[in-house]
């Protein structure tokens, strides 16, 4: 018997006190949460600091605090740094059926 198997994973250690850059994923009244890779969560409150507040796919630093465990979940805990204005390039091709070649 012969199997092939592919395995995405990801070694992350984070530093405390190192600021992240972090994709937002949602807003709500008190809190943001951020992903890092895409599957890492990193959860940040909006209090008065926060000048900004940043829209949804935004890129933001988030500085590391603390680790958080409930149960199987694990969600990284910190501080909005910095907002920044780009959003992340997501490219989505089109499957375009019509291969018309201008023959007729």
């Amino acid at each position: 018997m012969h199997m092939d198997v592919s395995v995405k994973m990801i070694v992350f250690h984070p530093t405390v006190g190192h600021p992240y850059r972090c994709t937002v994923a949602s807003i709500g009244k008190y809190l943001i949460t951020a992903k890092i890779f895409d599957a890492i969560t990193f959860v940040a409150p909006i209090d008065a600091t926060v000048h900004s507040i940043p829209n949804v796919g935004d890129v933001v630093s988030i500085e590391f605090r603390e680790v958080d465990f409930k149960k199987s979940l694990c969600q990284m805990k910190g501080v909005l740094v910095a907002r920044r204005k780009e959003k992340t390039n997501k490219v989505t091709f089109v499957d375009d059926d019509d291969d018309d070649d201008g023959k007729g």
